[in-house]
Parts: structure tokens; C-alpha cells; sequence
């Protein structure tokens, strides 16, 4: 791994003591320890999500100049502010995303 510093550090995956074998439960450990990502880290939020895909019958941005190498786009629509395209694959398939709080029940 290394970070935007230039610095390479060593990420490794390790098992809670205790826990059962199939568990998908890890802790990474830094070597040596990266202060700066654990500062992120506990500044971290978890809540809800909301993913729907839309698959039309053809890519309708691709016929616009303006949108034709479109990936990803960030609106400032309450319910579904962020969409994506499967850029640079053409495909017909466009998804909109919705992250906590807006997806909050």
C-alpha cells in the first residue's frame, strides 16, 4: 500500500482472537503505524444505503456529445444524489446511489 505521502507501509489482515474461522470480521495492522489513516478512521460514519440500477434499452447519454464519456456524477437531488454509468464499458446500464442520512428511513 502506499500513501499519498510516497511512504510504503504494510497492511496486513488478521483475525480477532476467538472468533469463528468463517467470520469476515478482520482488524488491519499498519507496519509501521500510519497514524494519519487511524485519525480518518475514527472519524468514519455508517448508516443505511439505497442502490437502484437501471438498464434501458440503449445508453440514451451516449448520443449526447456532452455526456458521452460521462462516469460519475454528483447532483443536488435530496433522494438519489449520486449516478453512475459503467464508463468506459458502453452499456446500457445507468445506477443511482443513495448514502446515509438521505437514505434513512
Amino acid at each position: 500500500m502506499f500513501l499519498s505521502l510516497g511512504k510504503q507501509i504494510k497492511a496486513v489482515e488478521t483475525k480477532q482472537r476467538g472468533e469463528n474461522p468463517t467470520s469476515r470480521h478482520f482488524a488491519i495492522e499498519f507496519d509501521p503505524e500510519a497514524k494519519g489513516i487511524r485519525n480518518a478512521e475514527r472519524d468514519l460514519q455508517f448508516g443505511q444505503v439505497f442502490r437502484v440500477t437501471f438498464r434501458f434499452s440503449e445508453p440514451f447519454w451516449e448520443s449526447e456529445e456532452r455526456l458521452k464519456a460521462i462516469g460519475f456524477v454528483i447532483s443536488r437531488e435530496p433522494v438519489l444524489p449520486t449516478w453512475w454509468t459503467s464508463h468506459p464499458v458502453v452499456s446500457p446500464l445507468l445506477t443511482g446511489w443513495s448514502a446515509w442520512p438521505a437514505a434513512e428511513p
